[in-house]
């Protein structure tokens, strides 16, 4: 019903002779995007709003429980939404203590749930914390940066990939290129070699909000580089790795989601 709501009023403001024709063309591809998302049955991010208040965001996934990590702005604090039942759960999260969920920007949860990886917003950009469990001492240990992180003024997006080892993320750190995704590999549990640029995905302009499936192939992102509706869009790609070199492929805009705005921030999906 919302989109039908949505698409009523796009022919409302079609029907008005005065507008550009530039007007016209992107109210159009708008319209087609509405009927788009009418037939695969998506949820606008207002009506999501709606059930969990103003200001709310998902943040990440609990892949393990099947649910969305959602960040109440509103109340500042960090909820669970379970996907496939529908339902708010706010049951506490116990690593993420010492964390500011209003200014959480991404989560990633490890597979072995032993590493987490948050984006934390600052005055001029964000910057990643690590937070590892202990298994000789039984806790969790204090929030660090790690040292991939530690050059550009956006560090963003940290994915730690199945194998344990190697990480993806988005930075700034080379400054003549906008932000960029990048891999560092884990030498150990505290340090990491120097991150370089993942093959065949960075443009020009920017690369941001990656996210990568459980299934450990399927990359989200992204990107003004690449062309598409306008502004940002979304895209997917497949990541592989051949002797050590990391390179995504198969790079996909997703036209069913992107509209003449920017679409910025990542798709979080998960295994049903």
């Amino acid at each position: 019903s919302m989109y039908n709501e949505a698409a009523e009023e796009v022919d409302k403001i079609l029907s008005d002779k005065t507008i550009t024709e530039k007007e016209r063309s992107l109210l159009q591809k708008k319209r087609v995007v509405i009927l788009q998302n009418m037939h695969a049955g998506a949820v606008p991010f207002s009506a999501f709003e709606e059930k969990w208040g103003a200001g709310s965001a998902v943040i990440g996934i609990y892949n393990r429980i099947n649910s969305l990590i959602v960040s109440d702005k509103k109340e500042n604090r960090l909820f669970l939404y379970n996907i496939s039942e529908g339902k708010r759960s706010d049951n506490n999260l116990p690593f993420t203590d010492g964390i500011d969920p209003k200014k959480l920007i991404s989560f990633n949860i490890s597979n072995d749930e032993h590493d987490i990886f948050a984006t934390v917003e600052t005055d001029d950009g964000s910057m990643i914390y690590h937070r590892r469990y202990d298994l000789s001492r039984n806790r969790w240990l204090e929030w660090e940066s790690p040292s991939f992180a530690q050059k550009g003024k956006i560090n963003s997006f940290a994915n730690i990939l199945s194998d344990g080892e190697h990480l993806l993320y988005v930075s700034n750190r080379d400054n003549t290129t906008g932000t960029d995704i990048y891999i560092t590999r884990r030498i150990n549990e505290s340090e990491w070699e120097l991150p370089e640029k993942v093959s065949n995905i960075n443009t020009n302009l920017d690369e941001l909000s990656l996210y990568i499936h459980p299934d450990g192939e399927t990359v989200f992102f992204s990107s003004n580089g690449r062309g598409g509706s306008g502004g940002f869009d979304l895209f997917s790609g497949k990541l592989s790795s051949v002797n050590g070199v990391f390179r995504i492929d198969e790079i996909i805009n997703i036209q069913q989601i992107n509209t003449y705005r920017n679409e910025i921030y990542p798709v979080y999906a998960a295994y049903n």
